[in-house]
């Protein structure tokens, strides 16, 4: 796909309501040294420097929408009947 085509197909999203439905979630970055190996398990141990959260999975995709234009809203789970809320999804003509 050229750009020209790209840009056009996001064009089309502006003003769109967009359903989100997946996981939302806080993603975590660790940075920092890898000094040796854990002796219990074959993992590194780490000497934090530094730490980052972010939005993760549909999360993420949810605050998209500042940058292309459309609004999100992201499904919830009725606890109560364990069902989906479709009623802020579906219209009745």
């Amino acid at each position: 796909m050229d750009t020209d085509s790209l840009i056009s197909l996001l064009d089309r999203f502006h003003g769109l309501n967009v359903w989100v439905v997946g996981d939302l979630m806080i993603d975590e970055y660790i940075q920092g040294a890898v000094e040796r190996v854990s002796p219990e398990a074959p993992v590194p141990v780490v000497r934090v420097a530094n730490s980052e959260r972010r939005l993760g999975g549909a999360a993420n995709v949810a605050r998209q929408p500042d940058n292309c234009n459309y609004r999100a809203k992201p499904a919830r789970r009725d606890r109560d009947q364990a069902r989906l809320d479709c009623d802020s999804v579906i219209r009745r003509r």
